[in-house]
């Protein structure tokens, strides 16, 4: 396995920042094409780590192991839409929606990731996914309730096949599952806070374009202009921020779960990602004074 993380490796462009030329530049264009190429980077190096992870599944893997390998697969992916969005310059809405995503994945891991041996952390990570479910068949209970005890149409027994389907791959039972107010899974805050002090107020900012808050209408979908609003149909900006977040925040995962669970991997690919997560820091710090210098 080592050989051929370090053939793939050599592959690898190690992409050279000039700082000097960033700390004087007066354009947001250079942090994000610097912040793009980073993120091509990471995206190859935490390909690299998913596929260290899971050559010990190819057998099939448990449930626990599965969760971690499943959320490390789902961060590779995620790389792919965010690097499509800048090629071909959809803006700003899709990165947020992808960062958002990223950045659920990414603190998860971390907290499994902070005890691996801890099994409730597992179960506990199952109960708060699949608490909802419980939710979906109370709903329709009570709807066919309502409707003098009717039979179940098509859609009700195909939900409820499926429901019991995600129970039964979990190794959960529906009344394993306790109440929402009961699962011991930290708040998306506490997990954030596991991986920057930084991390929660990006996933709050991509939050508000998740919901459609207002803050999302006024800066992506409105123009407001002498008192009144007008639609705004262009697709926006690219940004910097959930491009360094994702390059910084993804490889120092990786770092994280190689140095835990595959230090044979970690010996070779470590380094490269401490330089990587060195690169992607100072850069994201360069453009935070430049932002606070241009506004």
């Amino acid at each position: 396995m080592t050989e051929t993380i370090v053939a793939d490796l050599d592959h690898i462009i190690d992409f050279h920042v000039d700082f000097d030329a960033l700390a004087k530049t007066n354009h947001e264009h250079e942090f994000v094409r610097t912040s793009f190429e980073l993120l091509k980077e990471a995206a190859q190096l935490v390909t690299l780590t998913a596929a260290a992870v899971t050559t010990e599944t190819e057998q099939g893997a448990d449930r626990n192991k599965a969760i971690l390998s499943g959320h490390l697969v789902r961060i590779v992916k995620l790389y792919r839409p965010m690097i499509r969005c800048v090629l071909d310059e959809h803006g700003g809405m899709e990165q947020m929606h992808l960062m958002r995503q990223f950045l659920d994945s990414v603190s998860i891991l971390n907290y499994l990731l902070d005890d691996p041996d801890d099994t409730s952390r597992f179960d506990n990570y199952v109960f708060d996914s699949l608490v909802s479910e419980v939710q979906t068949l109370v709903s329709i209970e009570n709807q066919v309730k309502a409707d003098g005890n009717r039979s179940l149409d098509p859609v009700e027994l195909r939900m409820i096949s499926s429901i019991h389907a995600s129970f039964a791959a979990a190794g959960v039972k529906r009344e394993d599952i306790p109440s929402r107010g009961n699962i011991k899974w930290p708040n998306a805050e506490r997990r954030m806070d596991l991986i920057s002090p930084r991390a929660y107020v990006m996933y709050r900012l991509a939050s508000s374009s998740i919901h459609g808050s207002w803050h999302e209408l006024e800066r992506n979908h409105l123009q407001y202009k002498d008192g009144k609003f007008f639609p705004n149909y262009d697709s926006g900006d690219i940004y910097a921020q959930p491009l360094f977040t994702m390059a910084l925040f993804g490889a120092a995962l990786s770092r994280d779960y190689l140095s835990a669970l595959r230090p044979e991997a970690f010996e070779v690919l470590g380094p490269r990602l401490a330089a990587l997560i060195a690169k992607v820091a100072r850069s994201f710090d360069l453009h935070e004074d430049f932002k606070q210098a241009n506004g």
